[in-house]
């Protein structure tokens, strides 16, 4: 279809479609029922009439008013008894029918009759209606919804379209179109395409877009529905993100508008004019002069001609900007306003120059009112701003309606087809049709049989005929389109061949001149139009082609050109283009760095791309994208095993390449020319993980992901001086330090942990003159969306595996990349309370980019953080997979993040981000396999992509698109050609590990919608350190095990409980956790784990499985705790002897890579960690846990299948039992039980909790706890600190435990506190309370559960607990031996183990 941006407006000739004045005479005169000769102030409030609760609907038909509550209830029926005086309006009737349609908040009108789907009110007569005289021909009843709330609106009559407000109704989201009697199909919008709400039928376009829910919105072409044999409608496009509104969206002609944000204070504005690119055109903000606001509440949407009314504003959409706001409290009104406080939040119904305001249902503020918000009377043309078919539109489907947007209130009954409003073949008859206008402002002209193919229609809006309710006459308008490949005949409009700015992108308080060429077919004079988008008015009509503006603010700003012809007999024709222009100041000074896995060498014109599989760096040619150069790592250093280069950085004056070499334990440099200058080393198992070079050159910094001094497990930053290649500081950090962001100055570090602490995620803010911490700043878990978070477009989590750290330009905010981890979601945490939800495709994880603001007042901080919804900094990536690298735009105004699960690139208005809003993104572009890598070339404006397993790059030239907005830059992919050392089946599984899909659709053969892929909790093989509750899998809180050194089934079954037998077996994950395709054919289903295999059923399955079973023994980490060089420590060696003699080798056994695991029927152990919530086995009960090897277990926290073990020294004091529930407790003191988790907690307890523990004495006890046949026993609490003081633990009133308590760091750290040695009586009937002691500091302490572990429970943990019987030294060994086991022999080497499992298999 055409989607070219081109509109007509002006009059159209009557003698040119020979209309006479006698068929314009059969169109009803209008007799205005309201002042419409009035001279007022703008926003004077004329009139106010109090006390009818909530008015969702407001129908002006044929000089009377109708409104509506929001039930459908408390009808009345408005007169001004003196049409010259506002004062006037009063209630004439409260008994009416049923007036209302879409959930009573809209009404349609037809012809003489008006209303909801059975349109009752009639007009009679020139300011009398019958109230109770039904349309006949109505199809309400016969247009049946699906199953659940709504289903359907009736406002483009003869048509039934979607209408599901999920965020008030339960609903399927199943979506059904009908035509008059004619259901056109169905299809299941939420569960396909992760939307639901409101129907928005235009022409062939049918938009479904969300509620406050906020999933984005769905672009639908019907055309497929009207074909032999019929299909689903073609989905065009999905706008993801934090896109939606109140129940009723609003069209302004190519604009869907709709009323979102945390308040419903912002009106977003997304352009359909292509409907197959969806463009979040602006985001108006709404909240007005707070002394105005009464307590607003949801809003509606009105518009007249080009002004848009809504939540107290008057906005002009040429503008772009509120031109009026009305004041509800009364304080500031204009003179001659009557006093009183008036809620206008609900319905604004523009009627000449005259508002008619519904409120919400606040006493005193519930009312009617009557306002000025013109100056003087209305006597503006009602215009047709928009319709679909567009002008020249082919291949139209032959049943869709004609859908005219007409900015205005009208008057149905001069809609008369055939007469005022004409579709006729040219040349031919007028068409026989249905009419409507619903309250939106769409006129739906749907001929009442299909329409001819391969023929040309003309629509004919005849100049005059159609009237508002002040009675003015429309403009005329006429436009063609074809059903068959080609339109001829009729009026041609204009044509525009090109508009171009000059210098963008340009700084604010520049003049632009723009320029544009254009042509007429018949050689009639044309004029031109400018609007600029940024709230300046437009330039008159002007016969210059050219014209100039002065731009002083920034913003990406949409400058809209319309040229019209002037063609003698009078009538006009216009057309319109558009282009987006840059206004940012470019930043002066020394700019940020970063690191990455592609660098540019400026001067030499050089990028440089790690490729890590291929130990391998590959050197482009930055203009032309050529290969020029392959670097062996390998055969440079000499390495005969892995050296999987991570990050790469240049220094520009000299050209030398610096490469953190992961596996190879070094950093290093090599000339512009690719020999190898130095190799660093930084240690075993200190796996470097980036390099960042400060933008002078003179010194380097690399982050090691451990090996710190204090804390083995610790990473460090290293500076290096790049003149001598020599260690000049270090700083130690915390655990897996890794990506890197550097000031321009260098005098200021960013450092990122990749696999962020239980509760938040960590960034280390360092001093590099001193290398000193400055501060540690703690993300803390995001809260997603008010309230129980049902996933969509948002949600909850912690930010972890934080891969990037990108400095923006201005060097006052700092983004990260990283993926929220929603480990507090599942069916163990709601207990079937009500207030939590198993986990879906999309809410386990989400990407999220974090924004952290480094100056000002209070920085560093995420200001908002603590807020849930879109109050917040950072930006929820919706349909995304795994955000792994960001760069920006020299000026700041865009920026770029990799989507590595999804293959693509995600661009943010960043111009737009800052002033609150954009949050969605505002292009997607194609990459290769899982982009892990970008750069800007300031040069030639190029953005590159390092694709890690599309072994290449990608380059998009992107000059226009900062220039003009243009989008359709193509990537151009160079691969790399270095040589594969995966094979073939290995590197597809690894593929397919990694892509989470990316179909418009959502169906993705790993996961709907795209979200979550293997890697998203195994990057590269590994762990998250993640606990997740996975009850609804029949499972219960298990904690991710890394794919490290197992060889997919080589230690046999897999997971905690050993429930799967084959790799294969995760297709039932795939399948029916993350709602993917699962690899499978058409019909089929998995294979249920440890059935019938799954294996050989798929080749991408089996692929998938030959890459998990290729991460063997050589992919395990070497330990930090080792030697420098690799050897195992004495006290480890000593270690060794521990382990055997405490029995450790019955389950761990050497032999079989420390694990008695086998492979078919499971070999499980009770080893006393079980508890409540281990949950199952497949659905049957839990006898066991499969032994974990100890191979790499140093880099594997948290421990135990639950991760109730936070290090390997708690692993022999954790225990297991039966979880008693605070909500069983008796309360004592001030506590009380929280009725409101999914607020107060973010639903992060199980099931609900106790809090208000705040004084001494507060607490809870619980009574009748079972002790089992009695004895010593571990208690352990589940408690939030939001606190900090002494806990005092009473058993059975004589045995008393104090423990100190310090405040959590961040936010909901929800705490395991443990007490051992506990002696209990034998059954259920010890007391055990737990009162606050004392506080040192403000807040409160909740408690969520006690866990018991009798003395049954600890001697079935006997195997653990062994070790504290062991002598200080001994127990020591021991855990050095632990810590030290790589799968490498005493001396460092690799070892090649015997397969043979604990059953015999080989």
């Amino acid at each position: 279809m055409q989607t070219k941006k081109t509109r007509f407006l002006g009059p159209a000739a009557l003698s040119l479609f020979a209309l006479s004045g006698t068929c314009l005479a059969q169109v009803p005169p209008v007799a205005p029922g309201f002042p419409n000769a009035l001279t007022c102030t703008p926003g004077q409030l004329l009139h106010r009439d109090i006390g009818y609760d909530r008015t969702t609907n407001i129908i002006y038909h044929n000089g009377r008013l109708y409104s509506n509550d929001v039930g459908g209830g408390g009808r009345r029926e408005w007169l001004f008894s003196n049409p010259n005086d506002p004062t006037s309006l009063s209630v004439v009737s409260t008994t009416l029918p049923g007036i209302a349609d879409h959930g009573n908040h809209g009404h349609s009108k037809v012809g003489d009759y008006a209303g909801g789907g059975q349109f009752y009110l009639r007009r009679v007569s020139p300011g009398v209606n019958a109230n109770f005289d039904a349309l006949i021909e109505t199809y309400e009843s016969i247009q049946l919804p699906p199953p659940g709330a709504f289903g359907l609106h009736h406002l483009y009559y003869p048509w039934a379209v979607p209408f599901h407000p999920i965020n008030y109704s339960p609903s399927a989201g199943t979506a059904r179109l009908w035509r008059a009697d004619q259901l056109l199909g169905e299809w299941d919008a939420l569960v396909e395409q992760g939307v639901a709400g409101n129907g928005v039928l235009m022409g062939n376009l049918l938009f479904i877009v969300s509620d406050q829910s906020m999933l984005g919105i769905l672009a639908y072409d019907i055309a497929p529905m009207f074909e032999s044999p019929p299909r689903a409608p073609q989905l065009l496009d999905k706008l993801t993100g934090a896109v939606g509104g109140y129940l009723g969206p609003a069209i302004w002609e190519n604009y869907l508008l709709m009323v979102g944000g945390p308040n419903q204070d912002e009106m977003i504005v997304v352009d359909y004019s292509d409907p197959s690119n969806l463009r979040l055109a602006a985001t108006i903000d709404l909240t007005g002069t707070p002394a105005l606001n009464a307590g607003s509440n949801v809003p509606y949407l009105q518009t007249q001609d080009q002004y848009v009314f809504t939540r107290r504003h008057k906005i002009d959409m040429e503008q772009l900007r509120p031109v009026l706001e009305l004041d509800e409290v009364g304080a500031a009104r204009p003179a001659g306003s009557v006093a009183g406080q008036l809620d206008v939040s609900q319905y604004l119904l523009p009627l000449g120059n005259l508002l008619i305001s519904g409120g919400y249902s606040f006493p005193g503020r519930d009312g009617i009112g009557v306002w000025c918000h013109q100056a003087g009377p209305d006597t503006r043309s009602p215009y047709v701003g928009y319709h679909v078919p567009r002008p020249e539109q082919t291949n139209f489907p032959l049943g869709a309606p004609i859908s005219l947007f007409v900015s205005e209130t009208l008057e149905s009954f001069t809609i008369v087809n055939g007469t005022s409003i004409i579709l006729r073949p040219l040349g031919g008859a007028p068409v026989d049709a249905w009419t409507s206008f619903a309250h939106d402002r769409i006129l739906t002209l749907t001929p009442r049989e299909y329409l001819q193919p391969n023929t040309t229609y003309e629509v004919v809006v005849a100049a005059g005929g159609i009237k508002d309710a002040a009675g003015n006459g429309i403009e005329g308008y006429s436009f063609r389109f074809s059903t068959g490949a080609s339109a001829s005949g009729g009026n041609a409009a204009p044509t525009i061949a090109s508009l171009s700015a000059d210098g963008g992108p340009v700084s604010p308080g520049t003049t632009v001149s723009f320029n544009a060429m254009a042509s007429d077919a018949e050689g009639d004079s044309l004029q031109y139009r400018y609007t600029f988008g940024d709230g300046s008015p437009p330039t008159g009509w002007q016969s210059a082609a050219g014209a100039s503006h002065q731009f002083d603010s920034e913003g990406h700003f949409e400058v809209k050109l319309q040229v019209r012809d002037l063609k003698p007999d009078g009538t006009r024709s216009v057309v319109v283009d558009t282009l987006v222009l840059t206004v940012a100041a470019l930043p002066s000074g020394a700019q940020p760095t970063h690191s990455s896995s592609i660098s540019l060498d400026e001067s030499r014109r050089y990028v440089w791309a790690v490729d890590p599989d291929n130990d391998a760096l590959i050197r482009y040619n930055a203009d032309t994208g050529a290969v020029s150069l392959h670097a062996d790592l390998r055969a440079l250093t000499g390495a005969t095993g892995s050296v999987h280069p991570l990050s790469v950085a240049v220094v520009q004056s000299s050209g030398e390449v610096w490469v953190a070499a992961r596996d190879l334990d070094r950093v290093l440099v090599l000339s512009s020319a690719g020999s190898l200058l130095a190799s660093i080393d930084t240690g075993y198992g200190s796996a470097p993980q980036a390099v960042a070079i400060q933008r002078d050159g003179s010194r380097a910094f690399v982050s090691l992901a451990r090996r710190g001094t204090g804390n083995r497990d610790n990473g460090q930053l290293i500076r290096y001086s790049t003149a001598t290649r020599s260690e000049t500081g270090r700083l130690e950090l915390g655990p897996t330090a890794r990506a890197i962001a550097l000031s321009g100055d260098g005098s200021r570090a960013f450092v990122g942990r990749l696999i962020s602490a239980e509760h938040f995620g960590e960034i280390w803010d360092i001093n590099t003159s001193t290398m000193s911490l400055t501060r540690t700043i703690r993300l803390r878990r995001d809260r997603g969306v008010d309230g129980l978070d049902a996933g969509g477009s948002d949600g909850p989590g912690v930010p972890n595996y934080l891969s990037s750290l990108v400095l923006s330009p201005q060097q006052d905010w700092l983004w990260y990349t990283a993926i929220k981890a929603d480990t507090n979601r599942g069916e163990y945490f709601d207990l079937g309370s009500g207030f939590n939800a198993a986990a879906s495709h999309d809410t386990t994880t989400r990407p999220v980019l974090g924004r952290v603001q480094i100056t000002g007042t209070g920085a560093p901080r995420e200001p908002g953080v603590e807020l849930d919804g879109a109050g917040r900094p950072r930006v929820d990536i919706d349909n995304s997979d795994s955000p792994s690298a960001l760069v920006f735009t020299p000026r700041g105004d865009y920026a770029f993040a990799a989507l590595q699960g999804n293959d693509t690139i995600a661009v943010f208005d960043d111009l737009a981000i800052r002033a609150g809003a954009g949050r969605s993104s505002v292009w997607r572009l194609p990459t290769g396999a899982a982009p892990q890598g970008l750069l800007w070339d300031a040069s030639n404006d190029t953005l590159w992509s390092q694709d890690f397993l599309g072994r290449g790059v990608s380059r998009f030239a992107l000059g226009e698109f900062l220039a003009v907005g243009r989008r359709d830059a193509a990537p151009s992919s160079t691969p790399s050609g270095v040589s594969e050392r995966l094979g073939a089946d290995i590197l597809a599984g690894k593929r397919h590990f990694y892509f989470a899909g990316n179909a418009l659709d959502g169906a993705n053969q790993m996961g709907f919608e795209g979200y979550i892929s293997c890697a998203s909790c195994h990057l590269d093989g590994g762990h998250d350190g993640r606990t997740w509750d996975f009850t609804q899998r029949g499972e219960g809180l298990r904690n991710t095990t890394s794919l490290h050194g197992r060889a997919g089934m080589a230690h046999g079954n897999v997971h905690w409980t050993a429930n799967f037998d084959e790799i294969q077996d995760f297709v039932n994950d795939i399948v029916h956790q993350f709602r993917g395709l699962g690899f499978l054919a058409e019909g089929e289903s998995p294979h249920p784990p440890l059935g019938t295999p799954n294996a050989g059923r798929s080749t991408e399955l089996d692929q998938l499985a030959a890459y998990v079973s290729s991460l063997d023994h050589r992919h395990l980490p070497k330990s930090p705790w080792r030697s420098a060089t690799g050897e195992l420590t004495a006290a480890a060696q000593a270690g060794a002897a521990v382990f055997q003699s405490s029995g450790c080798a019955s389950c761990h056994r050497p032999q079989q890579f420390y694990t008695d695991s086998s492979r078919g029927t499971a070999t499980l152990h009770d080893v006393g960690t079980l508890r409540d919530s281990s949950g199952g086995r497949l659905g049957a009960s839990l006898t066991g846990i499969d032994t974990p090897s100890l191979l790499g277990a140093w880099d594997t926290a948290p421990y135990l299948h639950d991760g109730s073990a936070a290090g390997l020294n708690e692993v022999f004091t954790a225990a297991g039992g039966q979880i008693v529930q605070a909500e069983t407790a008796q309360l004592l003191g001030g506590a009380f039980m929280d009725d409101f988790p999914q607020f107060n907690s973010d639903s992060s307890a199980h099931g609900r909790y106790v809090q208000g523990i705040s004084n001494p004495g507060d607490g809870v006890r619980f009574n009748n706890v079972d002790g089992g046949s009695g004895g010593n026993a571990s208690l352990e609490l589940r408690v939030l600190p939001s606190m900090a003081g002494t806990l005092r633990l009473v058993v059975n009133g004589s045995t008393t435990v104090d423990r100190v308590f310090t405040r959590e760091l961040s936010y909901l750290e929800w705490t395991r506190m443990r007490f051992d040695d506990i002696p209990l009586l034998a059954g259920a009937s010890n007391t055990v309370t737990v009162t606050l002691l004392q506080r040192t500091d403000w807040g409160e302490l909740g408690i969520d559960e006690l866990t018991v572990g009798t003395s049954n429970t600890l001697s079935r943990a006997a195997p653990h607990r062994i070790v504290n019987t062991l002598g200080s030294t001994e127990r020591s060994h021991l855990l050095a031996f632990l810590r030290e086991l790589d799968g490498r022999d005493a001396n460092g080497q690799l070892q090649n183990p015997v397969h043979v499992f604990g059953n015999g298999f080989e």
